[in-house]
């Protein structure tokens, strides 16, 4: 294999993926990719890029790529790789100018738009899952304490209404602690990209927000909660 034709394949795979945004590169962590690129010595080269955590706690990802020929390169192949933070700068390629100030507003907007789409989906995630067990507790008590052969006992009443409560509490802090976090990621990014998030900084749009106290997952689960306690305890 040509080493200087596959790594030119190689670098221009590489400089193809650096134009990527950093919420682009995220989404590709714990994917591989394969295909195949005609190098300039008329061959075909095989080419395999996957992304990775650097590091979970800094949020750096690292993308790695790789080539051969189909030869016994493809037990050593030729790689390349880089690591980009979480603003757009890369690893030990630090940046300077306008350039790494334009580079970083439109990093940090993508970072903040991934957080807030993920502050959102969380918020459904633990209410679907909270509601879906609380009404399946309800069908299940109700169906039970319909004969009065199979009524739960007291016992058992006490030990579900218990385990209701206490997963309703939790279900309700962590909306709470994703709800707060999802309004103040919804404000980092309006004052940078100068735009209106839905909910936040209209007064008429947070009142039927998911983050509202009056309209919104967690007052749903309390009252789920409470037909809950009912069903069991009735008749």
């Amino acid at each position: 294999m040509n080493k200087q034709v596959a790594y030119s394949v190689i670098d221009a795979e590489v400089q193809r993926l650096r134009k990527l945004s950093y919420s682009e590169l995220i989404k590709m962590v714990g994917t591989i990719e394969r295909k195949q690129v005609a190098g300039a010595d008329g061959k075909s080269y095989n080419l395999e890029y996957k992304a990775l955590w650097d590091s979970i706690k800094s949020r750096d990802v690292t993308v790695i790529v790789y080539a051969d020929d189909g030869g016994w390169r493809v037990f050593k192949p030729l790689t390349r790789d880089f690591i980009m933070r979480p603003d757009g700068g890369f690893a030990g390629e630090p940046l300077d100018g306008k350039e790494a100030s334009s580079v970083r507003v439109d990093q940090k907007i993508d970072v903040l738009k991934y957080e807030l789409d993920y502050r959102r989906n969380k918020q459904w995630n633990v209410f679907s899952w909270c509601s879906a067990i609380l009404v399946a507790v309800i069908g299940g008590t109700s169906f039970l304490n319909r004969d009065p052969n199979h009524a739960l006992q007291t016992g058992w009443r006490v030990i579900i209404s218990s385990a209701v409560i206490g997963l309703t509490t939790f279900a309700c802090l962590w909306l709470t602690y994703n709800a707060d976090r999802e309004s103040v990621t919804a404000k980092s990014l309006e004052a940078i990209s100068s735009c209106e998030i839905q909910h936040v900084a209209n007064r008429k749009h947070r009142q039927i927000g998911t983050a509202s106290a009056v309209c919104g997952y967690r007052v749903a689960l309390f009252l789920l909660a409470i037909a809950t306690l009912f069903a069991t305890w009735w008749p």
